[in-house]
C-alpha cells in the first residue's frame, strides 16, 4: 500500500501537496488506501464473489423493472427471471442502463479536464523513481 499521494506540477516537477496515507488512512477509514488496476480489481471481486455460497452472479440479463422494499430488492428481467436479494451491483459499463434507471437521464457534464492513468510495474521503473506512494501529475491543457 503507498504511504504518501504526492501531488506535482507537469511543468516543472515541484511538489504541489502531500499527504500521507498509509497508517494515517488506515486509521481514520478503517483500510489501507489502495491502487490498482481495474482488471485486477474486476478479477479480485469476481474470486472474491465465487467463493461466497449465497451470491450469485448472472451474466448477460438486462432489468427489466426492479422493486425495492423491507425485503430487499426485487428484479425482473427481460427474459422474465425473477431475482431477490439484499443488493445488486449493475455492473453494465460506461453508457449503464442500470444507472439510467435508478437515477435518470442526467447526462454526463463536460467539464473541460482530462485524466489519464497508468499503472506501471515498480520493477519497469528505474531505481530512483520506485517510491512507495502514488503521484498525480497535473498541467495545462
Amino acid at each position: 500500500y503507498p504511504e504518501w499521494l504526492q501531488v506535482r506540477s507537469a511543468l516543472d516537477g515541484r511538489v504541489l501537496a502531500a499527504m500521507p496515507l498509509g497508517t494515517t488512512i488506515a486509521a481514520r477509514y478503517g483500510a489501507p488506501y489502495a491502487a490498482i488496476h481495474r482488471a485486477d480489481l474486476h478479477g479480485l471481486l469476481l474470486e472474491a464473489v465465487r467463493a461466497e455460497p449465497a451470491v450469485r452472479v448472472h451474466l448477460g440479463e438486462t432489468i427489466a423493472a426492479h422493486t425495492e422494499g423491507s425485503a430487499g430488492i426485487m428484479l425482473r428481467t427481460v427474459a422474465g427471471h425473477r431475482v431477490q436479494g439484499d443488493a445488486f451491483v449493475g455492473a453494465d459499463g460506461l453508457r449503464s442502463a442500470t444507472r439510467l434507471r435508478l437515477l435518470g437521464a442526467e447526462p454526463a457534464r463536460v467539464s473541460g479536464h482530462l485524466a489519464y492513468r497508468a499503472v506501471v510495474p515498480q520493477e519497469a521503473l528505474p531505481e530512483r523513481l520506485r517510491t512507495a506512494q502514488v503521484t498525480a501529475w497535473l498541467g495545462p491543457g
